[in-house]
């Protein structure tokens, strides 16, 4: 039986660190309050096309700040690849353990259109389209999917 959708790792990710500011430094550019700030943005907008420069403005920084900052306070990792990990591991997950429509994990997922997510999914999963992905993942033996998650 295929579990209901909890999203925990993406829940985790963006609730701890999007909410939790006690311990920080009171100084405005900590590197991990403004990934704080970020990762509240991109929770409070998820299902929305996202890209820097909106969330930029959602947190009142310039665009290089923020990445810089982000890029700082949280291990390295940019900005840009961070959201496009998140949308590919949340689309990941809603398409192993939901029912939903591919289209409708496109727009909880922010694409504008079914296309654009497909063409990002296949481009992440060596030419995989989502339904493929969706029927794979829920064979018990299936060795196709072996190398998408690494």
């Amino acid at each position: 039986m295929i579990t209901p959708v909890k999203f925990s790792w993406l829940r985790k990710i963006l609730c701890t660190f999007g909410d939790s500011e006690a311990g920080l430094p009171a100084s405005g550019d900590d590197p991990r309050r403004i990934v704080g700030k970020a990762l509240r943005y991109i929770r409070d907008h998820f299902d929305r096309p996202l890209n820097i420069k909106d969330i930029a403005g959602g947190i009142h920084l310039s665009e290089s700040h923020l990445r810089a900052l982000f890029r700082t306070g949280n291990g390295g990792m940019p900005l840009g690849k961070f959201i496009r990990w998140l949308k590919f591991y949340t689309a990941i997950e809603m398409l192993g353990n939901s029912e939903l429509k591919i289209a409708e994990i496109s727009e909880r997922c922010g694409f504008s259109t079914q296309f654009s997510f497909s063409r990002f999914f296949k481009q992440r999963t060596g030419g995989i389209p989502p339904l493929a992905y969706r029927r794979e993942a829920r064979r018990k033996d299936s060795s196709l999917l072996k190398n998408v998650c690494r």
